[in-house]
This record gives structure tokens, sequence and C-alpha cells, in this order.
């Protein structure tokens, strides 16, 4: 239970990505894969995603707010 809450987390956050994502083919088999990996490995990708998500919403929040 403690390895799949979070690897069924980044699944979804992936495959969100994945269906987002015009440029990219959904029958693609590679990209399930890395999908399928990426959600193997979360103690690795899901703190990166994370600290991708922070970051650009900290940027965001800075260009909002910069006086013109």
């Amino acid at each position: 239970m403690l390895y799949a809450l979070p690897a069924t987390i980044v699944f979804l956050i992936t495959t969100d990505a994945l269906l987002r994502d015009s440029t990219t083919s959904n029958s693609n088999v590679e990209v399930w894969v890395f999908i399928l990996i990426a959600s193997l490995v979360w103690p690795l990708t899901l703190p990166s995603i994370l600290r991708k998500k922070v970051v650009d919403l900290y940027e965001a929040s800075k260009t909002r707010t910069r006086p013109v």
C-alpha cells in the first residue's frame, strides 16, 4: 500500500501530461513504457515532478506580481 499509492500518483500525473500533449501519440508504446517505468521508480520521479510543478508555480506568480 505504501508503495502503490505514490506509484499511482506518478502514473496519474504522467498520464495526464501525455493526454494533454498534442504532439505525442497516445498509442505510442514507448511512451506507455516510459510511464510504467516512471511509476515503478517513483522515489526518484515523484520528487522531480513535484519540484518542477512548484518552480513553475513560483515563476508564474513572480511574473503576475511584477510591476510594469
